[in-house]
């Protein structure tokens, strides 16, 4: 949130306050969609749905190419896209294989995920720095990295230095999804180990720099990374309504909380994609057989010169509150 305070010439203090926010934009209707990513270099949404189908789209939603794809259809599906070298990257969790596409769709690579571990395969990211696959993993608390001839070319621990609810032993992360942060060479987890779900800040090479603690009515399931605004993007269940709904939380890039982007979301709302070149959040509503488009927006408050004694302390507060919402790991 920005303040600003304008002072006119009765003496009289006005406050602004301006929230970005992201506001619904415009929907692809496809079946069950199972994932989404975003192609930077060509403005193209890609889909992976349950029909197993690998659908490309234009940023405005007009159906460029549709192909065939071979996945378990009870996998967690995941997709990246290598901006280096035009390639879509598929991860079928359940029958441990990472596909590789070319720009139109076709597959042109596949590697079994049982030649760098028997773990089931959970999400998959592209380190643009390294040209490396990151591969992370339910059951084994490491990230692997391969290149784009399947070709293990590193690997790291994930240490969690915190503490499991009730448990005195120190224990491990896993990474139940994955996002690499281009503008600061990190990798940032969503770990749902146990009973605890953080989300966990690490630098290229696996050392933990920052954690995100669990709030009890969030579940992260998904994390994005905002180039733009040099943000985290983390898709949440909020499990305090009634009926369970997802919220995109934003969190500054050391992991102090910033605002809620966009709540009400379907509970069955399974992937969500960061567009840099338009500032869009692209949604994998599975549900209701949507592609779900969201664009960035501000709500402007004003508020009365008459408030001003009420709102500044409250405003300051919970600044002061979030900004320390999250721990460093020295």
């Amino acid at each position: 949130m920005i303040i600003l305070l304008y002072l006119n010439l009765s003496n009289d203090i006005t406050i602004y306050s301006y929230n970005k926010k992201y506001v619904y934009s415009s929907e692809i209707h496809v079946s069950q969609p199972a994932a989404v990513a975003y192609d930077i270099n060509h403005d193209r949404i890609i889909v992976a749905d349950s029909d197993n189908r690998l659908l490309i789209y234009s940023k405005d939603g007009s159906l460029l190419n549709e192909s065939e794809i071979s996945v378990n259809k009870l996998s967690k599906i995941r997709l990246a896209y290598d901006d280096r070298n035009d390639r879509i990257i598929l991860c079928d969790s359940n029958s441990r294989v990472i596909q590789i596409f070319n720009e139109d769709g076709m597959l042109i690579n596949m590697f079994n995920t049982l030649n760098y571990n028997s773990s089931i395969p959970s999400s998959i990211a592209y380190n643009r720095d390294k040209d490396a696959i990151l591969i992370g993993w339910l059951g084994a608390s490491e990230i692997h990295m391969i290149d784009s001839n399947g070709e293990l070319v590193g690997m790291f621990p994930l240490p969690y230095h915190g503490r499991e609810p009730k448990l005195a032993s120190l224990r491990w992360a896993e990474a139940y999804d994955i996002v690499y942060d281009p503008n600061n060479d990190r990798i940032i987890v969503v770990d749902k180990h146990g009973s605890t779900t953080s989300v966990l800040i690490f630098d290229d090479v696996g050392r933990l720099l920052y954690i995100i603690p669990p709030y009890k009515y969030y579940i992260p399931l998904k994390v994005e990374y905002n180039t733009k605004s040099d943000s985290i993007l983390v898709l949440v269940y909020n499990i305090k309504s009634d009926a369970t709904t997802g919220e995109i939380v934003v969190y500054d890039k050391d992991g102090a909380f910033s605002f809620i982007a966009y709540s009400g979301l379907n509970g069955d709302t399974h992937d969500i994609a960061y567009d840099p070149n338009n500032d869009r959040i692209i949604l994998a509503d599975t549900r209701n057989n949507k592609v779900v488009i969201l664009s960035n927006s501000y709500e402007i408050h004003i508020s009365p010169s008459l408030l001003t004694i009420m709102i500044v302390p409250i405003a300051i507060s919970v600044i002061i509150i979030l900004r320390f919402n999250r721990v460093h790991i020295p």
